[in-house]
């Protein structure tokens, strides 16, 4: 029971007993994974050339559980309208096994109607995902993109 009035002393206080500081390398890792979200939402070539694997698979997990690969995003890349206007990245958590990296956190996207699904505005929503990172060649590359679990519905951004 000694324990008790410690704890009580931690949420008086206010400290987050569950808050970890990151590692110089989770630091790499999460600063990066944000940089490629940014990467994808500007059209960054480069970013994403350097960035993403070859091999890297991109799964919808609630909506279609369609794929795309860093072919398509780098076809997305190059158009005159970017299809995001942004991906934000937050509340991330890193953890490190070896040679990968795998994040999760949260992901608020911004993204251009799509005309075939009839859309008119922008459309928002919110998504936890996992990310999955190799050290390939002296330098971290995201390997697989998985949406896994819907925050906030897809719906029209408002003004």
């Amino acid at each position: 029971m000694k324990i008790f009035p410690i704890i009580l002393l931690f949420l008086i206080c206010g400290i987050n007993i569950s808050a970890q500081t990151m590692t110089a390398a989770e630091n790499e890792v999460a600063a990066l994974d944000r940089k490629i979200q940014d990467a994808i939402a500007s059209g960054d070539v480069k970013t994403i050339e350097r960035f993403i694997a070859d091999d890297m698979i991109f799964t919808h997990g609630f909506f279609s559980g369609a794929t795309e690969t860093k072919k398509d995003f780098l076809a997305a890349a190059k158009l005159e309208t970017k299809p995001y206007v942004y991906r934000k990245t937050s509340a991330q958590r890193v953890e490190l096994h070896g040679n990968f990296a795998m994040v999760l956190g949260r992901l608020d996207v911004r993204r251009q109607p799509i005309a075939k699904n009839n859309e008119t505005e922008q459309i928002c929503y919110a998504l936890n995902f996992i990310h999955l990172f190799e050290k390939r060649k002296k330098r971290w590359q995201l390997i697989s993109h998985r949406a896994a679990q819907l925050l906030e519905p897809m719906k029209p951004c408002g003004k």
